[in-house]
């Protein structure tokens, strides 16, 4: 169904009240809306794989540090991790 400019939605503001508001406007709202949410869970995504990136670097800075011989692990297996 097209609507013509001309048509009008109602719209509830909490500060505002009632306010007519074209329908073009109203579906730019809700797509800008929806913009800013997919924005916001990039950003948030993107903090948290830096996280992960972050705690992973530290694990693997602890970890080095310890030696296989005081771990009692088998020579099959030490060669196993030496090859990844």
């Amino acid at each position: 169904m097209v609507t013509s400019p001309k048509c009008y939605l109602v719209c509830v503001f909490v500060f505002h009240g009632p306010i007519k508001m074209p329908s073009f406007l109203l579906l730019l709202f809700f797509l800008l809306k929806s913009l800013c949410l997919f924005c916001f869970q990039v950003l948030e995504r993107e903090q948290i794989m830096n996280k992960y990136h972050e705690v992973t670097a530290k694990l693997e800075q602890a970890l080095s540090g310890i030696s296989y011989e005081s771990l009692d692990i088998s020579d099959e297996v030490k060669e196993q991790v030496e090859n990844c």
